[in-house]
């Protein structure tokens, strides 16, 4: 019995019996606990088996199938993997055979003197279920009007006179019930599908079929191996399915490597096995099984990758159910899902090979191209694409939205560019979509999709992004990406390409671990975004771009001096937040409450927040005017002695409200409100400070909190205690 692929028809055409041994378990496909997958796998069955023979370019494959001979006529099939597929479609072909009226010639496949050649061994009822149930024909046309989606097929077999009541209780006789309960739900509308599941001319549903004792395993080897597990891993299963992938999608195509022509498949198989796998060893530690876990996360991050540029905007809709698929937490890389999700293209294919082969450098290793990691650490994010891709929970690894972007882009840029590669225009490429990404909120795969199309329409213009950027008007847009930033961009494009000291400037201010990218406060402090925003350049003069220069320098020195990698560099006293509450009233609206800011990098009531100012011009916070305190602040400050300044600040406030003084005035108002809020009314009549996000809980309140900090908190206890008793106060 030779290796190959095969249909389940063309195994049984071999006069072949295939009986799951003993030592198996029981068939688990049909179980309540497994529903999704059982109907995924049933769905891509129908949607394979429903093309036309015309539109059919490869087989629907079920990965490898193996297992040894048994017998003196070695006429008995072992399967030690695929015993679950096997089964499944066992009662596949029993069930479209009734349905297509085609039942003789499924009893002439199954059956070999009346006795069964496909069986169970696990169980004594198990074996009784599968022979009787060859034997069984049903109409299924008496069961028209009935809801498909109910339990009629197993009610009609249990109603059967070899059913006995004993059978029920076998878990293999129950799973393969509900199956068949799931396929009438998925099959009934079918028409002529008997035909395509059996042809062999054009094979529809396949797998790999893998003798065992061509390597000459003994039985007891045999066991061993089945009770650890497969001896194939998911991505040898997964490469060996590839390849033949390829070579039908990519039939008749060459490619040259060393000097030789060869069909694509040939070249394929040979670069995987050899660079590409020196490649991905360098970073495993020699262990084998990590290795192949890594390569298999790899592919996932790569077809991830390659899908929006392979499909092109024809098919948009198509794009996001595919990356919707491959990002979720629960999706198990293989071959057959994405043949599923109709991933494989000769696009995509071409793709993947001209990517792979430029992640190589020389020596073997990762090939970097940028000069340095400021806006992008091209190994770093190579080893998070080798993670498994986990969004749900505290600690989220792999690639998430924003490293995934970056490395779409990075691809992006490498495959337009193929071997033409501008180590600067790549940088700019890269550090443009670094402060795009870090700066836009892109949490969900509808918003992703869309930010990676826009980069699909812009890399033509990659070579010369800064020029680019430059000269476009404010009605250019980058779908998915905020909208401020992309203005930020065009005024930064303008200043670096005006000289070589802005350059610097910009690089100093964007490589800041806090601002990451995003500095449009320090453009609009220092003039320059008014001009912007009036002239829609950055044309002015010689002598005025001194002071332009030297405006955003003593804007981001002092910025420096008080912001650090997270925030706030000043926590003592809430300092800060105090001499900032002098300027005026800072405070940011989130739900129901006022936020006084934290540090980190919270996307609604962190100080990123408010140096980010207004989205649009129907802000209610007023956040661009609100930055305006942020300017008053840091003209007043001396960066030699940070400290003593903010405390100058807050001690000097400007003309000021009756609450924001008693919250200047004392730093236990801000620290008691431990999650930032307040909740203020209309009229900033009754101010809470909030314990916690909603008012359920005991909260104090401004006015009476800071009575006690002025005038009470001193006294005995004795004396307050009277004091409350009086006013009919508890406490």
């Amino acid at each position: 019995m030779d290796d190959g692929t095969l249909t389940f028809a063309s195994l049984l055409a071999m006069d072949k019996v295939i009986e799951i041994p003993i030592i198996q378990r029981d068939y688990v496909q049909g179980r309540k606990e497994v529903e999704e997958v059982r109907s995924q796998f049933l769905a891509a069955i129908y949607k394979a088996l429903s093309k036309p023979v015309e539109d059919l370019v490869e087989p629907l494959d079920l990965d490898f199938v193996y297992g040894s001979l048994q017998g003196d006529e070695k006429e008995t099939f072992w399967p030690l993997d695929g015993q679950q597929r096997l089964t499944t479609l066992f009662l596949l072909h029993w069930y479209l055979a009734n349905r297509d009226g085609e039942i003789d010639a499924f009893r002439s496949m199954v059956l070999r003197n009346n006795r069964p050649r496909f069986t169970y061994q696990t169980r004594r009822s198990s074996g009784l279920f599968f022979n009787e149930l060859a034997k069984m024909d049903v109409d299924l046309d008496e069961m028209q009007g009935s809801d498909p989606g109910s339990p009629v097929l197993s009610k009609v077999i249990k109603n059967s006179k070899w059913f006995f009541v004993s059978l029920g209780y076998d878990p293999t006789v129950q799973s393969a019930l509900t199956m068949l309960n799931s396929i009438h739900k998925h099959f009934f509308q079918s028409r002529g599908f008997y035909q395509r599941l059996t042809g062999n001319d054009k094979p529809y549903i396949t797998f790999q079929f893998l003798n065992l004792d061509e390597f000459g395993l003994s039985d007891d080897l045999y066991i061993k191996m089945n009770a650890r597990g497969k001896p194939l891993s998911a991505f040898e299963n997964f490469k060996a399915k590839f390849e033949q992938t390829v070579g039908i999608l990519c039939k008749g195509q060459t490619m040259n490597l060393h000097g030789s022509s060869m069909p694509v498949k040939e070249y394929l198989s040979r670069k995987i096995d050899t660079e590409w796998a020196d490649l991905f060893w360098g970073f495993c530690g020699a262990d084998t099984e990590k290795n192949d876990d890594q390569q298999m996360q790899f592919f996932r991050s790569l077809i991830g990758v390659l899908i929006p540029i392979s499909f092109g905007k024809d098919d948009i809709a198509k794009v996001r159910d595919v990356l919707s698929a491959i990002r979720d937490d629960r999706f198990e890389p293989s071959h057959f899902k994405y043949v599923e999700l109709e991933c494989f293209s000769q696009a995509l294919i071409l793709n993947i090979i001209a990517l792979m082969n430029q992640l190589v450098s020389e020596s073997g290793g990762f090939k970097k191209r940028l000069k340095d990691a400021a806006y992008y650490d091209e190994q770093a994010v190579f080893v998070i694409a080798l993670e498994k891709l986990v969004t749900r929970g505290r600690e989220p690894k792999g690639l998430t939205y924003q490293p995934a972007i970056q490395f779409f882009a990075w691809c992006l840029y490498l495959i337009h560019h193929k071997d033409a590669c501008n180590s600067e225009a790549l940088y700019q490429w890269i550090r443009l979509v670094h402060n795009l990404v870090a700066n836009s909120r892109i949490d969900d795969v509808r918003t992703y999709t869309d930010t990676l199309f826009s980069l699909i329409d812009l890399v033509d213009e990659a070579d010369d992004v800064l020029g680019y950027l430059s000269g476009v008007d404010e009605k250019f847009r980058l779908q998915g990406f905020y909208r401020p930033q992309i203005r930020e961009e065009r005024i930064k494009a303008q200043l670096i390409l005006r000289s070589e000291d802005w350059r610097t400037l910009v690089y100093k201010a964007e490589q800041h671990p806090y601002f990451k990218g995003q500095i449009e406060f320090l453009l609009d402090f220092s003039g320059i975004l008014d001009y912007f925003s009036e002239h829609g350049c950055c044309d002015w003069s010689d002598a005025e771009d001194v002071i332009y220069q030297e405006l955003f320098l003593v804007y981001l020195d002092k910025s420096t001096a008080v912001f650090g990698r997270d925030g706030v560099r000043i926590p003592d006293d809430y300092l800060f937040e105090r001499a900032l509450l002098a300027k005026g009233d800072y405070l940011i609206k989130s739900g129901s409450n006022h936020s006084f800011l934290k540090n980190g990098h919270d996307r609604d009531i962190s100080w990123k927040r408010l140096l980010r100012g207004s989205e649009s011009q129907n802000d209610e916070n007023k956040t661009s005017f609100k930055r305006k305190y942020v300017k008053s602040l840091l003209d007043d400050l001396n960066i030699s002695d940070v400290k003593s300044s903010l405390v100058g600040i807050a001690a000097n406030p400007d003309d000021i409200d009756e609450w924001r003084k008693m919250v200047v005035e004392y730093p236990e108002i801000v620290k008691c409100c431990e999650k930032t809020f307040v909740r203020r009314n209309m009229n900033d009549e009754t101010i809470y400070l909030m314990k916690r996000s909603q008012t359920n809980g005991a909260h104090l309140e401004l006015r009476s909190y800071h009575l006690y900090l002025s005038k009470l908190r001193h006294k005995p206890k004795r004396e307050l205690y009277r004091m409350a008793l009086t006013l009919g106060l508890t406490y």
